[in-house]
């Protein structure tokens, strides 16, 4: 029961954020969550998504994301990140690590 509340809650916080940036009153579609669940599988700390998104959301206001799948690389790329800096650390500095979330 614990890990389905932990479930929810990572993908309610996700969604939140996702209809905050296409302007509110806004649902995860069916792969949107498909794509959620896929980063929570892999690990990816909900920190590290919410981070990620919120870069990728600076940089793209004028064209918000259709889809969390616009999202993927800079989730990635941001958990990448994190865990090369997390050996031997217990906290990621952001601004120092200079992590945005950007497209290469």
């Amino acid at each position: 029961m614990l890990f389905f509340v932990a479930m929810v809650d990572y993908l309610e916080a996700i969604e939140a954020l996702f209809a905050e940036a296409r302007g509110g009153g806004f649902s995860l579609s069916a792969r949107d969550v498909e794509v959620a669940l896929g980063w929570e599988r892999q690990g990816i700390p909900l920190d590290v998504v919410l981070r990620a998104m919120r870069d990728f959301n600076e940089r793209a206001r004028k064209a918000p994301p259709r889809s969390l799948g616009a999202y993927s690389r800079a989730v990635e790329k941001a958990f990448a990140l994190a865990r090369s800096l997390r050996v031997g650390a217990h906290d990621v500095n952001w601004a120092e690590a200079g992590a945005d979330g950007a497209h290469s």
